[in-house]
């Protein structure tokens, strides 16, 4: 699936691999640093905050 086709309405978020096996991105995770997670996806993916709460299942709680 191309980054087009993944960003369509009703595509989950997807991550890159790249983000995913970032040495700044294991940091975050170890240290459970949600800020910096979210910070780091909107960054790589252009993806809002409401919407990754929304896939993570983070909406409404």
């Amino acid at each position: 699936m191309d980054d087009r086709a993944t960003q369509r309405s009703g595509y989950p978020l997807t991550i890159p691999d790249a983000l995913l096996q970032s040495e700044v991105m294991r940091q975050a995770c170890a240290a459970r640093d949600f800020q910096e997670i979210f910070r780091l996806v909107n960054r790589r993916t252009g993806s809002s905050y409401a919407v990754m709460a929304a896939d993570g299942g983070l909406a409404g709680t």
